[in-house]
């Protein structure tokens, strides 16, 4: 059942509507004001917002505001989004040989609440709306908590094939996996009534509704059963095609029922990753009164959503959501690649644990065989992915290098290193977990032999400096950013949503299952 696009007709498109000042596009070139909290407004991206009973945003979650990782050219979280887009770009063609979706990841995130709520069909009552789990400007302006807040704006302009990627805000404890800015990228495609139905038989006769219906677990009340089973075909071979991309080939998926406020019926993608199944994205069949409000109320359509920071912490072996935010290059350049399909495993950056004993062909990687080749004195490198190097001698690897100097945040000649000691805007904060200056960020604090010396290529002895910062039974850290308080309001008692309370449905858009323990599908 694959749609012929050469039987589709001509269609004259919806007049574009002008987008309100308040979604004004935003630069990635990081030039944008600076946001400013004032007694009396909060001031983002150039425009000032009164205060009011409701403000809660803090700014430190201002200061996040135009950074745009996902726009950031070879940033992991820019990776993902190109790889869905030039998958998305290549399968999918229009009738004149141009790409059938376009492409939105520069919308600003300041919302209203009308877009983040009312647009979506989430009700007034909702737990989701809840000051304590969202980061207001005003009453009727807040940072958007998922991008779903922009679908009725794109569907009124006259779009019917469309990628929408950006930054979005929930106040959440901070941890390994959890963090209260992340990105998000979803899609959206409608279809009229022949564009469905061109390639069935008889398909002339076929109606995307009905009159009198009801509604059940398979359909809405004024959809057909035909067009609901034929769109629900289409959304799911395009999601699967899409997650083979990015996964490789023989991939095992399986569809899980679910519910979401905006789609009905509602389906959760997992997929068999390395033995265990793991919850790639959620999608479904589009609320028709949400359509209707934007005015194609003549057409359906489906939606999905995905977190960009779990496909890359899944990808790329990632083991902590807060390194995304680092700006320190031996973190960014592994993700340089000249090919966006190229395998990049991240490599954590400190200096190899204990002596190491390795064969001729000694696997970093999984999949990535490395050869050692002979240097001078004896000594071999190996050569590692990511511009990465390792010197061994006798069949033992010393350490880790960057090509063009040691791993060694205290020699100024590394010119790996971005801070600069005489620089007072010195970015280097031994408390912030994603600042990778500091040489004991991976060590155990706890360890009285104290850290390893990264500038002693002999100090191997220190087993905790490759440790997994996502392990539980990692150091305990006071000054790890965990704390939810360091993204809050300590004068707001509704600051933040409680974990442990079942009833909390804060997050309507993640598509993900909020009974399920392993966790958010960040």
């Amino acid at each position: 059942m694959i749609l012929r696009r050469s039987l589709l007709p001509r269609l004259r498109p919806r007049p574009l509507q002008p987008l309100s000042p308040c979604r004004r596009r935003l630069s990635s070139d990081g030039h944008a004001p600076q946001p400013v909290i004032g007694p009396d407004s909060v001031e983002v991206s150039g425009r000032s917002y009164p205060r009011d009973d409701f403000t809660n945003v803090t700014a430190r979650i201002l200061s996040k505001v135009g950074h745009n990782l996902h726009n950031q050219q070879h940033h992991p979280l820019w990776l993902i989004k190109e790889r869905i887009k030039a998958h998305f770009y290549s399968a999918y063609m229009g009738r004149w040989g141009n790409p059938l979706f376009s492409v939105h990841d520069t919308l600003s995130p300041v919302v209203t609440v009308e877009q983040n709520f009312d647009s979506l069909l989430i009700p007034p009552d909702h737990p989701s709306r809840k000051r304590g789990d969202n980061y207001y400007l005003n009453r009727t302006t807040m940072l958007r908590a998922h991008t779903s807040a922009h679908q009725s704006e794109l569907v009124r302009s006259g779009l019917d094939a469309f990628l929408l990627a950006g930054d979005v805000y929930r106040r959440d404890e901070i941890d390994a996996s959890h963090y209260p800015v992340f990105h998000q990228m979803e899609g959206v495609r409608l279809f009229s009534n022949h564009e469905l139905f061109s390639s069935v038989s008889c398909g002339e006769e076929l109606s995307l509704f009905e009159t009198g219906g009801r509604r059940t677990p398979e359909k809405q009340e004024t959809h057909s059963l035909e067009a609901v089973k034929l769109l629900e075909f289409n959304l799911k071979q395009t999601l699967s095609r899409m997650v083979t991309q990015l996964f490789g080939g023989d991939l095992e998926v399986r569809w899980v029922d679910c519910y979401f406020p905006f789609t009905h019926p509602s389906f959760e993608m997992e997929v068999r990753f390395q033995g265990d199944w793991m919850e790639v994205l959620g999608c479904g069949v589009m609320e028709q009164e949400l359509l209707n409000s934007a005015g194609a109320e003549n057409k359906l359509g489906w939606a999905f959503g995905l977190g960009l920071e779990r496909l890359a912490m899944v990808l790329y072996h990632i083991p902590d959501i807060r390194l995304f935010w680092s700006q320190d290059q031996r973190f960014l350049k592994q993700f340089r690649v000249s090919d966006i399909h190229q395998a990049v495993c991240f490599l954590k950056l400190q200096f190899v644990t204990e002596r190491l004993r390795v064969p001729a062909a000694f696997d970093l990687c999984r999949g990535a065989a490395i050869s050692p080749s002979a240097g001078a004195g004896g000594v071999k490198r190996l050569q590692l992915q990511g511009g990465l190097e390792g010197r061994m001698k006798d069949g033992v690897l010393a350490e880790s290098y960057f090509k063009g100097g040691p791993l060694d945040p205290s020699d100024p000649s590394d010119p790996s290193d971005p801070s600069d000691p005489s620089d007072p805007s010195d970015p280097s904060d031994p408390s912030d977990p994603s600042d990778l200056s500091n040489p004991s960020d991976f060590s155990d604090p706890s360890d009285p032999s104290g850290p390893s010396d990264p500038s002693d290529p002999s100090d191997l002895s220190n087993p905790s400096d490759l440790s997994d910062p996502s392990d539980p039974s990692g150091p305990s850290d006071p000054s790890d950013l965990s704390n939810p308080s360091d993204f809050s309001d300590p004068s707001d008692p509704s600051d933040l949503s409680d974990p442990s309370d079942p009833s909390d449905l804060s997050n309507p858009s993640d598509f993900s299952d909020p009974s399920d323990p392993s966790g958010s599908a960040q």
